[in-house]
């Protein structure tokens, strides 16, 4: 689980047992408080709640939360508060992108949708939000529950914006990038930014964690994006190819037609691009991608971006001058080297 190998790596830092000890109880606070959450459900809902949060999530938003709250002071009962209620938020998205997809599997096991239905799934995803919400504003925090709402906002916003370019073989880097940069980015952004306000950052440290988090999130998706084409079923906890089943134009793909056509491939683009323009992803489309991915060398490339985008987030957090921000540097720097899933 990338929880544990998250757990790991602080826990092997020189002298951060303490921090191991410190994130470890956390996040058990936080699976706590998401276990209340379903416990508030009636009816079949709470088996589809119980369902969608015993499927294994990889904690890593919330983990965001709390190494920013430790980060400028400490963990406290705001800081939990609001990483479960991220982490609500996030898990619900799932609900309806898997619905959006029709999707069978996620982290090897049924979707919600594939056993009891799109409408359950719906509303499994809804009743989260609700309660996502319900936490937030125990606090009543005005600009948490104003960034996490323009948040959620803009994450509906990315959705739209992936399924106008389903398919769409012309679709560019930047395009992609404000994709990710809404879907994924925004809300790896408010983790941090809830961690650091609910430790009692000021307004510029605040900021500085709320880019680290964007930056994060962008190399955090365009991993995710390219383990769907280089990755294994097992890891991944779902088939691989699914992006490009749906028609999700990503970095890998964007970057291999560019390739092949500056090395005049014409037959071969035109082979793509007629199996992609009839929806035709079938499995042999599927290994021929990850293939060329490979050989043409675009994994490297992605992880290059990637790892620009981490670098990037580890100079802002140097502006926090006198605050302990090696920890959510090193968990940038880990991120475009994984070789599993990362979500």
């Amino acid at each position: 689980m990338l929880a544990n190998r998250y757990r790991s790596l602080l826990r092997s830092f020189p002298g951060r047992d303490d921090l191991y000890a410190l994130i470890e109880s956390h996040l058990q606070s936080v699976q706590a408080m998401l276990v209340g959450c379903a416990k508030k459900a009636s009816g079949e809902l709470v088996e589809t709640v119980t369902h969608a949060l015993s499927a294994g999530g990889k904690m890593i938003r919330p983990i965001l939360t709390l190494l920013s709250a430790w980060t400028i002071s400490e963990v406290n009962e705001r800081t939990i508060t609001y990483a479960t209620a991220i982490e609500l938020i996030h898990t619900a998205s799932l609900l309806h992108d898997d619905v959006i997809d029709d999707a069978k599997v996620r982290r090897c096991k049924p979707t919600v949708n594939s056993v009891w239905g799109d409408k359950a799934a719906i509303t499994t995803g809804d009743f989260m939000l609700a309660c996502a919400f319900e936490l937030l504003a125990k606090h009543n925090d005005e600009r948490i529950i104003s960034d996490i709402a323009e948040t959620a906002q803009q994450m509906c916003c990315g959705q739209m914006l992936e399924v106008v370019h389903s398919f769409d073989l012309d679709m560019t880097y930047e395009e992609y990038l404000e994709i990710i940069k809404l879907k994924t980015g925004r809300l790896f952004a408010s983790a941090c930014y809830a961690g650091g306000i609910s430790a009692n950052a000021s307004l510029e440290e605040a900021e500085c964690l709320k880019e680290f988090g964007l930056s994060v999130g962008i190399a955090f998706q365009m991993i995710d994006d390219l383990l769907d084409f280089v990755g294994e079923e097992k890891e991944l906890g779902k088939p691989v190819g699914q992006d490009i089943k749906h028609g999700k134009i990503t970095l890998p793909l964007i970057e291999l037609i560019r390739v092949l056509k500056a090395k005049e491939e014409a037959n071969l683009v035109a082979w793509l691009c007629g199996k992609l323009r009839e929806r035709t992803t079938d499995k042999e489309l599927v290994a021929f991608l990850r293939q060329a991915i490979i050989q043409h060398r675009i994994d490297e490339h992605v992880r290059a971006v990637a790892k620009s985008f981490t670098d990037s987030a580890v100079r802002m957090l140097q502006a926090l001058k006198g605050k302990r921000w090696e920890a959510l540097s090193q968990v940038a720097a880990i991120i475009p080297e994984w070789q599993v899933e990362v979500p």
